[in-house]
């Protein structure tokens, strides 16, 4: 029965990986055979390999460890009272949001203009305030600002560069995202992708 119920949950972990990963795809998928099923089939079966091919999102969605789930409401956006800090992450100080969750730049966006919607942004989150946001240690006011997404949100830019989370990220201090796709990174004190 155990056994069952594990073979269950695993599948359901499956299906949840490859639905996300699908979702990030783009339109020439129709045309041109679904790749992103296939690419989750990929990612999920390969532990070492833990980032699906380029799409239109740039890797759209690193797959999740058997052990965590998919997504968290850590994950999401978060309204009121953001604060964007300073961490020591993979190695390097990077920014993360109120939570300690690592903090990502999509390098196809153009200075304050966000190129990730609808799918992305399911994947991709962006960091949303309410308000202004707030500059923890290290962080450099000046270059802290927001700009207003298509949906109406308002979200947090640092040196211009809109600011997002990854939906596999799960707790905080996890930095899943860095380098999908080779267009997503976690963002330095000065603004700057960290590669």
């Amino acid at each position: 029965m155990a056994q069952l119920r594990t073979r269950t949950g695993l599948f359901a972990l499956a299906a949840t990986a490859a639905l996300l990963l699908a979702a990030c795809g783009d339109d020439d998928d129709a045309v041109s055979g679904d790749t992103g099923t296939t690419a989750a089939a990929t990612a999920i079966t390969s532990s070492a390999d833990t980032t699906a091919p380029s799409d239109g999102y740039g890797g759209g969605y690193a797959a999740p460890s058997a052990t965590a789930p998919a997504t968290t409401a850590a994950a999401a956006p978060a309204a009121g009272g953001t604060t964007v800090g300073l961490a020591d992450l993979a190695g390097s100080e990077a920014l993360v949001n109120s939570e300690g969750f690592a903090v990502y730049l999509f390098t196809n966006d153009s200075e304050g203009v966000s190129a990730c919607s609808a799918a992305c942004a399911e994947a991709w989150p962006p960091v949303v305030v309410e308000g202004e946001p707030t500059a923890g240690d290290g962080v450099d006011t000046a270059k802290l600002g927001t700009i207003t997404r298509d949906d109406g949100a308002v979200q947090v830019t640092y040196n211009g560069h809109p600011l997002y989370l990854f939906a596999a990220d799960t707790a905080a201090g996890q930095t899943n995202g860095q380098g999908s796709g080779g267009v997503w990174f976690l963002v330095d004190a000065a603004g700057e992708a960290i590669e």
